[in-house]
């Protein structure tokens, strides 16, 4: 594994599946290996591609500023 994800999903409207999320990109081995990335925004469900802001990190991340696109890649 190339690290883990830890961090923080808060709900703020039962309305609709979007909460708050904040977390943490670990790098345990490879080339970033001890370095961070830290990311924050509000993830829906419903959307196919959602962006996180990056908000900060450490090591070779430190001072790290831009976003970040992710989608929902299931294994069925």
């Amino acid at each position: 594994a190339l690290g883990r994800l830890q961090g923080q999903v808060t709900f703020t409207y039962f309305e609709e599946s979007a909460p708050l999320m904040n977390f943490n990109v670990v790098f345990k081995s490879g080339a970033f290996s001890g370095s961070v990335i830290t990311l924050s925004g509000r993830n829906d469900a419903s959307d196919k591609y959602r962006e996180y802001a990056i908000v900060g990190g450490t090591g070779v991340f430190r001072m790290a500023r831009g976003h970040a696109i992710t989608s929902t890649y299931s294994v069925y």
